[in-house]
């Protein structure tokens, strides 16, 4: 689980939970960018912008593994 640090009432330490096998991958963007405000950053290490979150890193992944149906917000799998 990781406890977040959001910008609204709503989003303050909020606990997320995460699957084992995301961790990894967690772990990879936090050590890499420890030092900067954002988990996942642009080449200049600032801010992602979602559009471009959403084209470059999440789409494409989830049109390998055969998600298209996906977006980076949902919670469970689609059909399930």
């Amino acid at each position: 689980m990781i406890r977040t640090d959001g910008k609204t009432k709503a989003g303050r330490n909020r606990t997320i939970p995460l699957h084992n096998r995301i961790i990894p991958i967690i772990s990879k963007y936090y050590n890499k960018n420890k030092d900067k405000e954002y988990l996942i950053t642009n080449k200049k290490g600032e801010q992602m912008k979602y559009d471009n979150y959403y084209k470059m890193k999440f789409k494409p992944i989830i049109e390998k593994l055969g998600l298209d149906k996906h977006k980076p917000h949902d919670r469970k799998a689609h059909g399930n």
